[in-house]
């Protein structure tokens, strides 16, 4: 590819909701070292195919756009969500697979997902949310716009230690 990164967002659906899962289960021990636990019964196949099904219905009805992240080889290294927080705010949540952090992919995923976001969903305003602890999420966002809001204190627990959270926001111009 020249040295330029190739990133492509497609949206979820049920053609790929098992290999959805198998990303997931792959990557369930990093994810758990620095995000919240999934609940319960998320790593059951028959579970997590009726989540991803309701997700699904909810995309039809505007109230999130769930992505899943290809690599240039068309692999798939990771997610990226908009949900709805009030039907005029979405709030963004991406995640990377280990063997793809660090590279570059997150930064183009958020651009391409804001792309989307105000061009094609016609969202107008996009929160984040990271630890105070991640600090490459952090460069993420606000190499992508977004403006540090706030700290909120002890609102994250991962790995059984109660982390802070920070606040990012993003305004159509």
């Amino acid at each position: 590819m020249n040295g330029v990164l190739w990133v492509k967002l497609e949206l979820l659906g049920d053609n790929n909701i098992k290999e959805v899962f198998e990303f997931e289960s792959k990557n369930k021990d990093f994810f758990e070292s620095i995000l919240p636990s999934r609940p319960n019964g998320y790593f059951d196949y028959t579970s997590f195919s009726e989540i991803m099904s309701e997700i699904i219905d909810e995309q039809k009805d505007g109230q999130c756009f769930m992505h899943i992240i290809r690599d240039e080889n068309k692999k798939l290294i990771g997610r990226i969500n908009l949900h709805s927080v009030d039907g005029h705010v979405f709030e963004l949540g991406y995640r990377l697979g280990y063997d793809s952090i660090g590279k570059g992919y997150g930064s183009k995923a958020v651009k391409k997902i804001i792309e989307l976001a105000f061009i094609e969903y016609g969202i107008n305003i996009i929160t984040a949310g990271t630890s105070s602890k991640n600090i490459p999420s952090q460069k993420v966002l606000l190499k992508n716009g977004f403006t540090f809001i706030k700290e909120e204190k002890a609102v994250l627990k991962i790995n059984e230690e109660v982390i802070d959270g920070y606040i990012y926001e993003l305004i159509k111009s």
